[in-house]
């Protein structure tokens, strides 16, 4: 076991494994696809994914990134045509965020 983990609790743990599964992943993702996507891109997308029809406000909740931060990465995500950005219809302030099918595909 690597010596820097011996002394973690349970869950701080299973936190390390967890990121170290993130990056394995994101690098066999990046490395045979032509789209790359950062960790906090695949964050995000699973939030959106978990939810069917989300919102920026709904995301912050949900994950620990700044709130213009994950604007950023929504307006990266719809660039790379793996969201959809819509208006809400009785909410002008707030937006609509879905999966396209590639981003479901993803």
């Amino acid at each position: 076991m690597n010596s820097n983990l011996q002394h973690l609790d349970l869950f701080d743990l299973i936190s390390e494994h967890h990121i170290q599964l993130r990056k394995i992943s994101e690098k066999l993702w990046n490395d045979s696809n032509d789209i790359y996507l950062s960790n906090s891109e695949w964050f995000i997308l699973a939030r959106i994914y978990q939810k069917k029809q989300a919102t920026i406000s709904c995301i912050s909740k949900r994950v620990d990134i700044s709130r213009q931060a994950i604007h950023k990465f929504i307006k990266r995500l719809e660039v790379k045509g793996l969201v959809e950005i819509n208006n809400l219809e009785n909410n002008k302030k707030e937006k609509s965020i879905q999966l396209t099918k590639l981003g479901k595909e993803c």
